[in-house]
């Protein structure tokens, strides 16, 4: 028996009540009950990693220019906007959220190579800046991507599991996807066939973005193994606060 907890994805910490990827965020997904968060890595225009989303500063820091072009010592002085209007949260370097979390027993971490430092640094720059970093996350950490290309380096670099993110279920018949040896699948939810058994041999399936507990507790019951949620807490509430806290 497994509890709701452990089929839930903090998606970049809890994001609905915290700046998205900020330490808070991740803290606060955590006293909330969420055994895995899913961050978003890019790198400074010093080669350093930090947690970030978008491919822009504008809609979070209300500063224009991609993360490459900033210093680590430059984005300090932006800050990532809070959803309800509460204090803003500093970007954090990766080093920061991996030294945080080894102190964190039984949570994983989902961690996405982000297409715009892919593609502005190449695959071997940024799989030589993360990489290193990740060690002290050993057993409990996933690198993901839409980027097919980098999945396969860090098999071919690493022993890390990899997992493969398309935004429609029917891409998972694509070539580069089929061959790639994923631990992992995740994909847009609503994308999913609507009724039936969700079937994904070979692999684990994390589904995003998701904040209806109807929703959730049905592809659950059809085989997804994970949903991707930025309301962890309120997520977490309602689907054990209904006493359906467990499943076969």
């Amino acid at each position: 028996m497994s509890t709701y907890r452990d089929r839930l994805v903090a998606h970049r910490g809890h994001a609905a009540e915290q700046p998205e990827n900020t330490l808070p965020a991740f803290r606060d997904a955590v006293a909330l009950g969420a055994t895995a968060l899913e961050t978003d890595v890019q790198l400074t225009r010093d080669g350093i990693p930090v947690l970030f989303h978008d491919r822009d500063l504008s809609r979070l820091c209300a500063a224009d220019g991609p993360v490459h072009d900033f210093t680590l010592a430059e984005l300090a002085d932006h800050r990532v906007r809070h959803p309800r209007g509460g204090a803003a949260a500093p970007i954090p370097p990766l080093a920061a959220f991996v030294q945080w979390l080894a102190e964190v027993p039984d949570v994983m971490a989902f961690i996405e190579l982000k297409r715009t430092s892919l593609g502005h640094f190449g695959i071997g720059t940024v799989l030589d800046a993360v990489l290193p970093q990740l060690d002290a996350l050993a057993g409990r950490c996933v690198i993901i991507s839409y980027d097919i290309a980098a999945l396969q380096q860090v098999l071919k670099r690493s022993t890390w599991p990899v997992g493969a993110i398309f935004d429609d279920w029917a891409d998972r018949l694509r070539p580069d996807v089929q061959s790639l040896n994923a631990q992992w699948w995740l994909c847009d939810i609503d994308t999913l066939p609507p009724t039936g058994p969700i079937e994904h041999p070979g692999r684990q399936l994390a589904v995003y973005e998701c904040d209806d507990p109807a929703q959730a507790r049905d592809v659950l019951a059809r085989g997804v193994d994970r949903v991707e949620t930025f309301a962890i807490g309120e997520m977490l509430r309602m689907l054990e606060g209904e006493g359906l806290g467990t499943r076969d």
